[in-house]
């Protein structure tokens, strides 16, 4: 609902005045900022405090930037943050679980992988190669057009950082393991802790198998390992996060969690690592992502770490590698 272009979002316009009350729960209310805001509100009051428009509650409150005339990026305006929450106040409660429960503490680790220098050359030819590719073949679309393309460029550039890249065929093509090693080092120190993996794409499942043959590794498919993680049976388990990122109560099975690649999706981020971190959770949580360096891994964690809308994120990093490689 946070997205007005959604089908959920617009077949709720329709229905909302059918309805005399609406109460809205969400754990990550404004994940990419306040701008998230008027969707969630319209449902609840049909725009009676924010406004009838996303578009005039863009104009009104935020300095907007645009490419090609669709709006990529908001910025609030001075004083326009305590604006809207007096506004909304009178409707909305906000509880952090911090305030009123006893969390462990949350530690987030970026674990640098660093490619054979051998390794690295084919990288940067691949990524040049492609993006290169890429603006010959897309220059001029409209941001929207762009940024679901630009998701598969990166995707490309995420696959060779994480070792193997599928081709047009959906063949996998095995480059390296340096990530795979580093997995399987950080498994080891856990000593005997169970470990919650979220894997990005389907090739990196065997791989990682293979690699740790000796321990108990499952992939999250629904309610049996659910129940198997938290009664402790399995020592690795491979999740990818959308699948696990909202609801799932994990805490139970284990304290650590590595990320094989991050990803763009901020809320998925924070979601999934709450699967962990959450209510009921005796130790302190332990996050780790591994980042190939001088990669596009290290822009995807960044724009995670800057709290960056994802379809802005992905059109920043795709004008910085065009930047890069159309200069070179």
């Amino acid at each position: 609902f946070k997205s007005p272009k959604s089908q959920r979002f617009k077949a709720l316009r329709i229905a909302r005045p059918g309805f005399q009350r609406v109460v809205g729960l969400t754990g990550t209310p404004a994940p990419n900022g306040l701008a998230d805001l008027w969707g969630q509100l319209y449902c609840i009051d049909m725009g009676e405090r924010l406004g009838k428009s996303v578009t005039r509650y863009r104009d009104t409150y935020f300095n907007s930037h645009r490419w090609n005339n669709i709006v990529v990026r908001c910025n609030l305006k001075d004083g326009c943050e305590e604006i809207i929450r007096n506004r909304i106040s009178d409707i909305c409660l906000s509880m952090q679980a911090k305030d009123y429960l006893q969390l462990p503490d949350l530690l987030v680790h970026t674990v640098p992988v660093k490619l054979p220098p051998a390794i690295m050359d084919a990288y940067n030819r691949f990524e040049r190669e492609k993006v290169l590719e890429f603006k010959q073949t897309h220059e001029g679309e409209g941001a929207n057009v762009l940024a679901n393309s630009a998701a598969g460029l990166m995707n490309k550039l995420s696959q060779f950082a994480n070792g193997a890249v599928y081709d047009d065929e959906r063949n996998v093509h095995e480059i390296h393991n340096e990530k795979i090693e580093r997995l399987a080092e950080i498994i080891e120190a856990a000593n005997g802790s169970s470990v919650l993996v979220f894997y990005q794409y389907k090739h990196d499942i065997p791989r990682i198998m293979s690699k740790l043959k000796d321990y108990r590794v499952k992939v999250y498919e629904g309610a049996k390992q659910l129940a198997d993680w938290n009664a402790g049976k399995i020592d690795v388990l491979l999740a990818h996060p959308a699948s696990t990122a909202y609801g799932l109560n994990m805490q139970q099975g284990g304290h650590y969690i590595v990320w094989f690649g991050t990803g763009w999706d901020l809320e998925l981020f924070q979601q999934a690592n709450a699967r962990l971190h959450r209510q009921g959770q005796k130790h302190p949580v332990t996050v780790y992502k591994l980042i190939c360096t001088h990669t596009v891994d290290e822009r995807a964690s960044a724009a995670l770490e800057d709290k960056k809308n994802k379809q802005q994120s992905l059109l920043d990093g795709l004008n910085y590698l065009i930047r890069k490689h159309s200069n070179g």
